[in-house]
């Protein structure tokens, strides 16, 4: 069976999914559309992020159907997947039209700009013949999966304390800079923090409450945050910083380090390997992990889910919902300065 796609938005993000839906032999891109029609030379776009999404595979430019209209591409392609990759404002309102269609959706994290509107898709996912998942991508990256795995295998005990961080230069790459305003993108603790929250929360369940310092930046929202995850059943410091107001010359950098009882894990994409694993007794170990970032494999799991008809298990839209529950609770301790319960 081949899935035909949909692609919304040809952003970073847009022709990061374009390109590794070309590496998925199951995966036929359809149709494309974006509100800029020069963004429809495919040929001649490239992708502007703050990670190298690698190079794009076999495309056959003249098959696929090209619209600046969503509803006239939903119209008029046979589709099976819808794939919104637009400014987080717009997801709602796109997300919920292609799952009442019956269509399979594929939307970029965070699944919404606030609760009403994620709430919107929850319920439209549940209702709709279709399937909906969510781009929380960092629960298909290779190296955080296996952070996951020596943590739930228990060989090296229990977690005592765990930090993450995701700090980034300012994303000034973005279609009319739409990244930089709040309202469209919720600011840096909703658009790029929220990867280690909803991370977090599926290594260690939702915490009992929040403690947040930060900063208000460009966009006009929190653009610098740095989290205390209260867990009354846990481990005793659970903590994540995340922000985008760097220089131009700041290296992007995904990293953390968990404590366990028996050893240390290290990871920071400006290492090389990227991943260590210190035991408490014995030499350090490299772990092993798979190829591929967590766009490529989030979207082999999505298409091979519709292939197959097997509905998502992972980053559902419910799932997401309660990350960006847990993060906008983040944001409110920030502004009142105080411990907020979840």
């Amino acid at each position: 069976m081949s899935v035909n796609v949909g692609i919304v938005g040809l952003g970073f993000m847009g022709l990061t999914h374009l390109s590794n839906y070309t590496k998925i032999e199951s995966a036929n891109i359809q149709a494309v559309c974006d509100l800029n029609e020069e963004k429809l030379d495919l040929g001649q776009q490239k992708s502007q992020g703050n990670i190298d999404v690698g190079e794009m595979g076999e495309l056959d430019e003249e098959s696929i159907s090209k619209y600046t209209d969503y509803s006239k591409m939903i119209a008029n392609s046979q589709l099976d997947v819808v794939d919104i990759c637009v400014p987080t404002d717009a997801h709602a309102k796109l997300a919920v039209d292609a799952l009442n269609n019956g269509l399979n959706v594929m939307v970029e994290k965070p699944i919404a700009i606030n609760l009403e509107e994620a709430r919107r898709i929850v319920s439209a996912a549940e209702s709709s013949s279709g399937k909906c998942m969510v781009g929380q991508c960092i629960r298909f990256w290779p190296e955080y999966q296996k952070i996951k795995e020596i943590v739930d295998g228990g060989e090296y005990g229990s977690v005592l304390a765990a930090d993450f961080s995701r700090l980034s230069p300012l994303p000034d790459w973005a279609w009319e800079s739409w990244l930089l305003d709040a309202e469209k993108s919720g600011g840096a603790a909703i658009d790029l923090h929220i990867h280690d929250t909803d991370f977090i929360s599926t290594l260690f369940g939702v915490p009992d409450a929040v403690f947040s310092d930060g900063l208000e930046g460009p966009t006009g929202g929190i653009d610098y945050i740095s989290t205390h995850y209260k867990y009354e059943n846990g481990p005793t410091a659970v903590t994540a910083r995340g922000g985008w107001p760097f220089p131009s010359t700041f290296p992007f950098e995904m990293a953390s380090t968990v404590l366990l009882e028996g050893g240390a894990i290290e990871f920071s994409t400006l290492e090389d390997p990227t991943l260590k694993l210190h035991p408490h007794e014995g030499e350090t170990i490299v772990p092993e992990v798979e190829e591929g970032d967590g766009w490529l494999r989030e979207l082999e799991y999505f298409v091979n889910c519709v292939e197959n008809d097997n509905e998502p298990e992972l980053a559902r839209p419910a799932e997401a919902t309660q990350s960006l529950r847990i993060v906008l609770k983040e944001v409110n301790s920030v502004v009142d300065s105080e411990l907020v319960e979840l």
